[in-house]
């Protein structure tokens, strides 16, 4: 594996993408300035195809760094790797929905786009204790 260094300040938000046509990307998220270092977040199939792609929002400012490799092992080839600032999250919008009670929703681009790149729709509810 191949590991890029970075810093970022507490609360970016940041997307990685790790592109090849010779092997199946994986690409992995670090704490602190190693990628021995903790994972914080991993993708083989986020960019498309067999390429990676990750978002995150950092919790706190300091170093990290991204590995970039290849799912399976003893794959070799050329690759790309882009580190870019990602616009910041929509705020989270929530609806209500009551325990025993049945919502039909629908996905849609509007809706929150969580770190993943997935949509997501949020329903509260308030249980007894």
């Amino acid at each position: 594996f191949d590991c890029y260094a970075f810093s970022a300040s507490a609360g970016q938000r940041i997307t990685a993408d790790l592109k090849s046509d010779e092997f199946d990307a994986y690409l992995s998220l670090h704490a602190g300035g190693r990628c021995e270092d903790d994972v914080l977040k991993t993708n083989d199939d986020g960019g498309g195809g067999s390429d990676a792609r990750l978002t995150s929002t950092l919790s706190a400012a300091g170093a990290y760094s991204l590995r970039a490799t290849s799912l399976s092992g003893r794959e070799t080839g050329a690759y790309r790797i882009t580190l870019a600032a990602a616009p910041p999250a929509p705020p989270l919008s929530t609806a209500p929905i009551r325990i025993g009670a049945t919502v039909t929703g629908a996905l849609t681009s509007t809706d929150l786009i969580l770190d993943d790149d997935i949509f997501a729709d949020c329903y509260t509810f308030e249980g007894r204790g």
